[in-house]
């Protein structure tokens, strides 16, 4: 599992947008992406994420388009953490992890921010 969307603060409905993928990178569901040169690519760790991705899609030609949903202030994403957990704790900062599916346990970057941690997982919010 990636990043989930597990609560908006306000009563809207997800809407769902689509986006060209860079050419020859295999997109995963849940995947935190950026726009770059036109093209959704993923995320590195220290910047917002702009969309997730709501497929598993390898982007063969210029052409393939990638079903995503905007990241928006008011929504809460539940999401693994990658490496010990039992330091986190509420409000911490944290970066998105290098395959841009998880969160890293370092506090470092000011990327997502944590709401709350069960077991290897943590509700957040970017």
């Amino acid at each position: 599992m990636a990043f989930r969307l597990n609560k908006s603060l306000v009563s809207t409905t997800p809407s769902v947008e689509y986006f060209e993928g860079k050419l020859n990178e295999a997109i995963k569901y849940g995947e935190a992406l950026v726009l770059s040169v036109g093209k959704l690519t993923k995320c590195s760790s220290n910047v917002k994420p702009e969309f997730i991705s709501l497929s598993d899609v390898i982007c063969k030609n210029e052409n393939e388009v990638v079903p995503v949903m905007r990241v928006f202030d008011f929504y809460l994403f539940t999401c693994p953490i990658r490496g010990g957990h039992e330091q986190l704790a509420c409000g911490d900062a944290l970066a998105i992890d290098t395959d841009a599916e998880g969160i890293t346990a370092e506090i470092s970057g000011d990327v997502a921010k944590v709401v709350s941690v069960e077991g290897d997982y943590a509700t957040i919010h970017f």
